[in-house]
């Protein structure tokens, strides 16, 4: 109350219209004596003067107050408030090749209709990159996405996208800002999809890539190096710009008196470093230095409980920790697991990994860091996938969401078996599922949900039909490119470049990839075709939710990409397009559509 004032007016009654409140008053004489308390009278608003009805007094022969009066601003009932309610885009990583289109969500909270300027900032630290706005009428509690020019980002690193809203007579600033991370890294102008580069070099022996062989990449050299296994030396750096091999010191042959075989792994320290177990029946760890191109042998890899030796299914995570530097080694076939600490060039015993639905750790299971608190363990042929915390240096009780046996891409399922195998880019897992398939499917931890991607084609180079098995190897190119080896005895090499979604992650428990509408309301994701058989052409039925495009991909039974086409947002409404298929020869094909929103796939037959 801003001021209180009573009068004091001797009158019979006063009459009230309205009764918004009600107040304890007490009659009083002229003197401001209080006579007796009464029931509360009836609050009359006049402008800012407020009037009660208190009632007469009884007592005889005087006259006594009637009312009370008192000064009060009117409540108001018109509330003014609008809100940024989430970054879009870009989030989380974005490159240097292709444009971003920011977008945002924005809110009216108020009660009226408000019209008010919404703006979005892009900062590399202190410093504007990008800047835009634009003026948005909203009815009382409605909701929009909002998309602002396009932008191609200049700079590398860490970014922040920020969407802030303006009205006049906002009532709650601390709702007007919104910010989102992305990080942004230079992507060379490569096709997307799979595309085989130049092979690995046949010489000195003359092998293919069998089991034991490896893939790792050092950022700070920017080469990929790969050791063949199927019990050769063979060892080489490949350079992903100049597409060029380069023969490598071999791996000694001696004190183990075998080749690299079934249990081969590698990890690096990303700067000079690779730590590798040569498996084939042997307990041998070895590391390699770029700068000198020499091997030297380091402490085996402990016989433990079992006495067994390193077998298939063993995997190696470089981490550091409290600033020591650590190689984790899951040790196949059993469950043990262990570190070797680098400066001590001694092994440590860790915590067992988890049982689950049984012991073995076979041939395709895989341990990957992902650079931070946790590495994440795939026992093959189970799919099992454990999570382990770096911090506490313990194992997750319970297992993260499994790799998907089913593929929608080949209609059929599978088991992860020999050559699976994985790395971490972008904030997610990226995994080839082996066992004779050509499947390539992302996990993404903040969601905890598999992404089924572009299978790797079964034909390369040699014309031969040739799927993921042993020796495969994949490892993760700056934050948009993967390198791989197909393995299966053969020398095929692959890249493989991420679209502009990157790191999204894919629909999963908990967490819904869909835009909602101002209900709430999730708008639904759909993929038909106008008829299930087609020759020249295909009608396709769609719908896509808020303005987010998609594209449409056409794979034949290989698993190539044979047509490819954009498609835009609908709002959740349907939408229709046509897929031209002229010179595409009769046999079952698989439409698959993809958005930020999630992946919907149909078959089509053509005649």
């Amino acid at each position: 109350m801003n001021r209180l004032c009573v009068a004091l007016v001797i009158l019979a009654a006063v009459a009230s219209a309205q009764n918004p409140y009600r107040l304890p008053e007490k009659v009083i004489d002229e003197g401001g004596v209080r006579m007796r308390s009464v029931p509360a009278g009836n609050l009359v608003a006049d402008g800012s003067f407020h009037q009660t009805t208190i009632g007469l007094a009884t007592r005889p022969g005087a006259n006594y107050v009637a009312w009370i009066g008192y000064w009060h601003p009117r409540p108001n009932t018109t509330r003014h408030d609008v809100a940024a309610v989430e970054v879009l885009a870009p989030v989380r990583f974005a490159d240097t090749l292709n444009a971003v289109t920011p977008r945002a969500v924005v809110r009216n909270v108020g009660t009226v209709n408000e019209t008010f300027r919404a703006c979005f900032r892009i900062l590399r630290g202190s410093t504007t990159v990008y800047f835009a706005s634009t003026l948005i009428s909203l009815p009382r509690g409605g909701q929009t996405e909002v998309s602002f020019p396009q932008f191609r980002f200049q700079t590398l690193g860490p970014h922040v996208s920020r969407c802030s809203v303006y009205a006049a007579l906002d009532q709650d600033r601390s709702n007007d800002v919104k910010d989102a991370g992305v990080k942004v890294y230079n992507r060379p102008d490569w096709p997307e999809n799979w595309v085989e580069v130049r092979s690995v070099p046949q010489t000195p022996t003359n092998r293919g890539v069998r089991a034991g062989g490896w893939l790792v990449y050092l950022p700070n050299r920017e080469l990929c190096y790969v050791a063949k296994g199927n019990k050769t030396p063979d060892f080489y750096s490949f350079n992903p710009v100049t597409g060029t091999w380069q023969e490598r010191k071999e791996l000694p042959y001696m004190p183990e008196a075998k080749h690299p075989g079934k249990g081969g792994a590698a990890t690096s320290d990303g700067y000079d470093y690779i730590y590798a177990t040569k498996g084939n029946n042997t307990f041998g760890f070895w590391r390699y230095s770029v700068t000198g191109d020499t091997w030297e042998k380091m402490t085996d890899v402990p016989a433990g409980s079992t006495g067994k030796k390193v077998k298939g299914g063993t995997g190696l995570a470089y981490v550091e920790k409290g600033g020591e530097e650590f190689v984790y080694l899951l040790k196949g076939d059993g469950n043990e697991f262990l570190r070797y600490r680098v400066v001590a060039n001694d092994w440590q015993q860790m915590p067992p990994a988890p049982v689950g639905r049984r012991l073995k750790w076979d041939k395709g299971s895989w341990l990957v860091a992902d650079g931070g608190q946790s590495l994440y363990a795939f026992k093959a042929k189970v799919h099992e996938l454990w999570r382990y915390d770096l911090a506490a240096d313990t194992w997750f009780v319970n297992p993260q969401t499994p790799m998907p046996r089913y593929s929608e891409l080949t209609n059929r399922s599978k088991k992860a078996k020999n050559g699976s195998c994985a790395t971490w880019m972008a904030g997610a897992i990226y995994a080839l599922k082996g066992g004779n398939t050509s499947e390539f499917w992302s996990y993404h931890p903040a969601g905890d949900s598999w992404h089924e991607l572009d299978t790797m084609p079964s034909f390369g180079s040699t014309g031969r039909k040739r799927r993921v098995n042993d020796g495969a190897g994949i490892a993760a190119y700056g934050e948009g490119v993967i390198f791989a080896l197909k393995g299966n005895k053969t020398l095929e090499f692959w890249r493989y470049v991420a679209g502009s979604q990157v790191g999204s992650p894919a629909p999963g428990p908990g967490r819904e990839s869909v835009q909602a509408d101002v209900t709430g309301k999730p708008a639904a994701m759909t993929l038909r075709t106008g008829s299930s058989i087609a020759s020249r052409g295909a009608s396709v039925v769609y719908s896509l939710p808020g303005s987010e495009a998609g594209t449409l991909r056409v794979f034949d039974a290989a698993g190539r990409v044979v047509r490819r086409l954009a498609l835009v947002g609908t709002g959740g409404r349907t939408g229709l397009a046509r897929v031209e298929l002229p010179g595409l020869s009769a046999g079952v094909y698989v439409l698959r559509l993809e958005s930020s929103a999630g992946v919907k796939s149909t078959k089509l037959v053509i005649e």
